[in-house]
């Protein structure tokens, strides 16, 4: 359990599906780049409670 200026904040992994991975993008004079390669999973975090699957929408995205 960590918090960010007083507020709780709950995370919890999030991995993609077979065969996709996340990336960090940068936009600059409308091109787009990629920065970096985020792997196979990210930790999602939500303030006081732990994210769910069936209702936040980042999760959500990910798992369809």
């Amino acid at each position: 359990e960590v918090s960010f200026r007083g507020r709780h904040l709950k995370g919890d992994v999030v991995k993609f599906p077979p065969g996709f991975r996340g990336v960090t993008v940068e936009k600059k004079d409308g091109n787009y780049k990629v920065l970096s390669s985020a792997g196979e999973q990210l930790t999602y975090w939500n303030h006081d409670d732990v994210p769910y699957e069936s209702i936040d929408p980042v999760p959500r995205a990910i798992n369809w």
